[in-house]
């Protein structure tokens, strides 16, 4: 493993030497704006927001509003507090990570931000863009499993060595790239958080794409745990009658109508394995619409 990869996982410094930290760490700090540097080296600079083209292989594809109104208004409030990443391109610059900060500062009006410059090769580009992803929660699976393919055919290696290279279990890589082979419809609601990770990779024990986004849809509407679903498709492959999925408490049920009847659109309550845990899924089906209900729950968005 070389010395860039035993890095991954230690924040900035997974992408840029240790030696230079220091130095790009103190000049913002300090404020001190571009300091001299050797060429070819990362070096700090005030970047014009303007000048940042996307990087077009950033593997998120789904953004989340409300957080990223959240950073914008913390931005705004304290300013950033890690630099984005760019490389030259042109007279310009390309964003290599940061592509959340940067939406918020857009979000918060701001007209620049401190920005680290690193020359990176067009191979180098996706998998520093995946690194930077890595160290969030919130990237949602399919992303994750897009952003290991386009590295593993890139590089040619295999889900071993991809696992290698990237810091991860060689069982999280193989795992997330088996969703690939899901309908669109239910890697869809994967991507919507209707479904979980763990009954996607139940589902693909069916084979079947049209059986899968059937069952995909009754656990939606019938609120089964991964549990029922793997239980189910067990009995299924083994030819035995499948068991019922645990039915839902009519408490909840009857919660579940007050909530939507309050908020004003589809609210499904999913309980834990655990007791008095779970999960409260408020649905939204246009931009128009998510704001309506942000609005009903007393968060303001600004533009």
């Amino acid at each position: 493993m070389s010395k860039d990869q035993r890095r991954l996982g230690r924040g900035l410094s997974a992408l840029i030497p240790d030696a230079h930290i220091a130095t790009l760490d103190a000049g913002l700090r300090t404020g001190a704006g571009p300091t001299s540097h050797e060429p070819n080296r990362p070096h700090v600079i005030e970047v014009e927001l303007d000048r940042v083209k996307p990087n077009p292989q950033q593997p998120r594809r789904a953004f989340d509003m409300l957080t990223l109104h959240r950073l914008a208004e913390s931005i705004k409030e304290r300013g950033t507090l890690q630099p984005i990443l760019v490389r030259p391109s042109g007279a310009n610059y390309e964003l290599v990570a940061g592509e959340r900060r940067l939406r918020a500062a857009r979000i918060a009006g701001l007209a620049s931000l401190p920005a680290i410059v690193r020359p990176t090769e067009d191979a180098e580009l996706a998998e520093l863009a995946l690194i930077e992803n890595l160290h969030r929660d919130d990237l949602n699976p399919l992303d994750r499993a897009e952003a290991y393919l386009s590295i593993k055919e890139r590089l040619n290696i295999s889900n071993e060595d991809l696992a290698r290279r990237l810091g991860e279990d060689r069982s999280t890589v193989a795992n997330h790239l088996r969703l690939l082979d899901l309908p669109n419809d239910v890697a869809q609601r994967l991507i919507d958080g209707e479904l979980t990770m763990g009954h996607a990779r139940a589902l693909l024990g069916l084979s079947n794409p049209a059986v899968i986004s059937q069952w995909a849809s009754r656990i939606v509407a019938e609120g089964w745990s991964v549990r029922d679903t793997e239980q189910r498709v067990t009995a299924q492959l083994a030819g035995r009658a499948t068991p019922a999925p645990k039915s839902k408490r009519p408490a909840v049920s009857d919660l579940e109508e007050r909530l939507s009847r309050s908020v004003g659109t589809r609210v499904r309550i999913i309980e834990g394995r655990k007791r008095n845990t779970g999960r409260i899924v408020l649905e939204y089906y246009s931009l128009d619409d998510f704001e309506r209900i942000t609005g009903r729950l007393g968060v303001e968005l600004e533009e």
